[in-house]
């Protein structure tokens, strides 16, 4: 069976594709990391080159394909990092739309060009948004040493990538140190770092 030809295509920072790199290159997955520049991304945009007029997207041997958490399970299927248990699965998937419940706000904050309005956004996902997907993963995780069984899988990278870029600095209003309340998620991350 040969192995399908992957280009990625992303800006050239972590964003919405992290995770996704990530899962390849611990999976020893083989891939074009293809990073574009903000003018080239509109261009193609215009060109109707992304599906849903976004990036991340996934050529597959030629065929494009998109939506960052289901290009992150697909990595993680090939990679050997997502399990082939449904159970277990399962709770993958519930590790990863927890997480990307908690995206969808901080992307509406991201999108708010006011500053005015968006101050008050960052507070509510600080207040409320950011707790609330902490305790979530606490419980998920218990006294394990990995998100989901007793070895990395993409639950725990998807876990490292919202954990860096919440502590990256990069988001305005919101402290790096926001996480520190969840030392066993901070672990976690840490595990991931270190492969």
């Amino acid at each position: 069976n040969m192995a399908p030809k992957l280009t990625l295509t992303y800006f050239d920072f972590p964003g919405r594709a992290e995770t996704i790199r990530l899962a390849f290159a611990i999976g020893g997955v083989q891939f074009e990391d293809k990073r574009i520049g903000f003018a080239e991304f509109g261009e193609l945009k215009k060109s109707g080159a992304f599906p849903a007029g976004s990036v991340p997207v996934l050529d597959v041997d030629g065929e494009r394909h998109f939506q960052s958490v289901a290009l992150l399970r697909y990595a993680g299927k090939l990679g050997g990092l997502y399990p082939e248990d449904p159970l277990a699965a399962l709770c993958v998937d519930e590790v990863l739309d927890t997480i990307d419940e908690f995206t969808v706000p901080l992307g509406y904050s991201m999108a708010e060009k006011d500053e005015e309005k968006k101050k008050p956004q960052r507070k509510d996902l600080c207040e409320n948004f950011i707790p609330k997907m902490g305790s979530v993963l606490d419980k998920l995780l218990g006294d394990r040493d990995f998100m989901v069984g007793d070895s990395l899988t993409i639950a725990d990278i998807a876990v490292f990538g919202c954990l860096s870029s919440l502590s990256s600095g990069r988001i305005d209003h919101i402290p790096v140190t926001i996480m520190d309340a969840h030392p066993k998620l901070k672990a976690v991350a840490e595990r991931v770092a270190a492969n």
